[in-house]
């Protein structure tokens, strides 16, 4: 029989009707759907497109307040950009490709002039009497000595005021640092800011100095708000240097015991602004990095005017844009208040009892509160303009036209696929069972092959022998005995044979009868390796037996035979000469007894071992193929141990050989 041809014609057959159902299913419930929307769509259409007209009448009137404050713009008018309606949250404002309004903070100081030879050695001089004499007046005044220009003027100063300090002349080293600080507070380079902060430190261990407290605490004020404005000119290492310093005389001057309470906390206050506005300034230039790339695409598009959205940590952010004169005017749009403003236009839109038009936003989520149980029919964008949001039309109850025919078709779609589920799962049984009779019916046919083989092999052994002392073919009586135990032999392995063929029948049908008595399990072991060790005296047995083990309740007699046909298979399955079985009895925990039968034969592979046990199995393998068997042997253990209310199984590795271990309850009820 081609099983494969028949199992593609029952996939087929049952299958086909499957999809085929499936498909008109869909197309039915997709069809009703489609009709449903278009009649919902018909009469309501006039309300969503005049709520979309609101809508979009909202937004224009914004756009033209916009266009009037800024048409007239100048530069010096920046005022005018700032007083809008806070249904926006930021003006930009671009010309010539550049963000002109709101101004940003400097980039990168230019390079600093280096000090020419002459005024080095003149410097030279005033660094000899500062530093080798100790005389600073005569420092003060070869300092004064040096030409000044706007290279050597800082250092100059900064020199001074060095010499002043070191001279404990405080109020000049103060007034010097300051003029230092005030002539280069707007630093045209990195020279002049380095200038301005080394001033700055000056005069904040001056005041520290004196106990002057307060001041100190301003003064660190000032040079933090300097180094905030800076940031962006100064390399990271210098600016986080400086700032680690200004923040340590701040931690240190705050714990000072000299500033009263009153005075710390206006002290904090004006610190945390300085921290606020500093933070603000990186939140703008983060947006100015934003607004950027859309001024790109601004134009590119090449658009007079439009709206625009960007996303920012998973947040919606819209832009409007438009052009007049050489100028692109951006309007960052406050989502609150556009939500807020459309909410006033939606609310009280109830289209009856069952439906209600709202604004559905860039997720698809409603603007304002609706019941969870709603569902969304249709939805339009609010305009060609304005694409991101839709105004929507729900439906307020389950009980709504879409809804119901919805719960119908998915019932009736519901029932479609339970019936192809059925379909399905009747071919799955339909095909395991099959498959099972296939291997079922060859491990039969297997076994009446092996059973005639082993009937066969005694019996052709019988009528050899019979034959042969019947025609006087043997006169030597010593011979004539050699035969007869031949004959005896094998009609000893027939009669097992039939036996154990009986015995499996018997067990098959529950027919088979044990007498359990007390019995000492070691001592049956003991009698059974005897008894085969007899037969096989080629066999070597080991018995590893823990004395004092409890009698348990057992049917000697099939023990016995479960034991045999353990020691039969070692014997057999082992292709060594020296055949060496292992047999050992323990206690298991405090319930069972545990018998271990191992040998040194072929093993069985992994994937065998759970099918070893089943009724006619034979391991597939070319080796065991060769030896004689009925595949009834473990089935008949199996079966014994389990009527004993015990366990079976076995661990092997191929080629090392395998151990069988079985375990008998030491308190049975049977």
């Amino acid at each position: 029989m081609n099983y494969r041809k028949f199992f593609i014609s029952q996939i087929v057959l049952l299958a086909l009707p499957s999809i085929l159902l499936s498909s008109f299913a869909i197309y039915a419930i997709l069809g009703q759907k489609a009709i449903i929307t278009q009649k919902i769509e018909e009469t309501y259409l006039h309300l969503l497109r005049s709520t979309q007209r609101r809508v979009s009448q909202v937004l224009g009137e914004k756009e033209y307040q916009v266009y009037v404050t800024t048409k007239n713009y100048t530069e010096n008018e920046t005022q005018q950009l700032t007083l809008l309606d806070p249904f926006y949250t930021h003006v930009f404002l671009v010309r010539n490709n550049k963000i002109v309004y709101p101004t940003q903070r400097n980039k990168n100081f230019p390079e600093a002039t280096s000090l020419d030879l002459h005024n080095y050695n003149a410097f030279q001089q005033g660094h000899f009497y500062e530093f080798q004499e100790k005389d600073y007046p005569r420092a003060i005044e070869a300092y004064r000595q040096i030409p000044q220009d706007k290279t050597t003027l800082g250092m100059t100063l900064l020199a001074i005021a060095r010499c002043y300090k070191k001279n404990n002349n405080f109020t000049k080293a103060l007034d010097t640092y300051n003029d230092v600080a005030t002539l280069f507070q707007d630093s045209k380079s990195l020279r002049e800011f380095q200038l301005v902060v080394n001033a700055k430190l000056q005069m904040i261990a001056i005041k520290k100095y004196q106990q002057d407290m307060k001041q100190a605490y301003e003064n660190c004020l000032l040079l933090l708000e300097f180094l905030y404005a800076n940031k962006l000119r100064v390399p990271e290492n210098l600016y986080t240097h400086y700032h680690k310093m200004v923040e340590e005389d701040i931690v240190k001057i705050k714990n000072n015991q000299d500033l009263t309470s009153e005075t710390k906390t206006s002290l904090l206050q004006q610190h945390a602004q300085i921290i606020e506005v500093y933070e603000q300034k990186q939140q703008q230039e983060l947006l100015l990095r934003q607004i950027r790339h859309l001024i790109d695409y601004i134009q590119k598009e090449n658009k007079d005017r439009g709206y625009l959205q960007y996303k920012d940590n998973n947040e919606q952010h819209f832009i409007y844009f438009f052009r007049f004169e050489y100028s692109i005017a951006l309007f960052k749009i406050n989502i609150a208040a556009l939500k807020k403003k459309l909410r006033t236009i939606v609310s009280g839109k109830q289209l009856g009892q069952e439906f209600f038009i709202t604004i559905i936003d860039e997720a698809g989520r409603p603007i304002n509160d609706i019941d969870k149980q709603a569902h969304m029919i249709i939805s339009r964008p609010i305009s060609n303009d304005f694409p991101f949001w839709s105004v929507a039309i729900y439906s307020q109850h389950a009980s709504s036209l879409e809804n119901l025919t919805r719960q119908k078709s998915y019932l009736y779609f519901g029932g479609i696929f339970f019936v192809i589920i059925l379909l399905f799962m009747g071919l799955y049984v339909f095909i395991s069972s099959f498959i099972k009779e296939i291997k079922s019916s060859r491990l039969q046919s297997d076994f009446v092959s092996n059973v005639t083989h082993e009937l066969k092999t005694p019996l052709t052994s019988i009528k050899m022998f019979v034959e042969t002392l019947l025609m006087d073919r043997v006169a030597d009586k010593k011979e004539q005995l050699q035969c007869l135990n031949v004959i005896a032999a094998e009609s000893d392995r027939l009669s097992r044979l039939i036996d154990r063929i009986l015995d499996f029948a018997k067990m098959k049908e529950n027919k088979r009868k044990f007498y359990f008595t007390q019995e000492d399990l070691g001592s049956v072991i003991s009698k059974t390796a005897t008894q085969f060790q007899e037969k096989r005296p080629d066999c070597s047995i080991t018995l590893n037996i823990k004395k004092g083990l409890p009698q348990i309740s057992l049917d000697v007699e099939a023990i016995n035979q479960a034991l045999m046909n353990l020691l039969s298979n070692a014997y057999k399955y082992t292709e060594k000469e020296n055949k060496n079985i292992i047999i050992s009895c323990n206690k298991k925990g405090k319930k069972y007894l545990e018998v271990r039968v191992k040998d040194n034969g072929i093993g069985v592979p992994r994937h065998e071992q759970q099918r070893i046990f089943q009724k006619f199995y034979r391991v597939e393998d070319r080796r065991a193929a060769k030896i004689e068997g009925t595949g009834l042997g473990l089935a008949l253990v199996s079966s014994i141990i389990e009527a004993h209310k015990g366990k079976v199984n076995v661990s092997s590795k191929v080629g090392v050989g395998s151990e069988f271990t079985f375990s008998l309850p030491i308190h049975s009820s049977t």
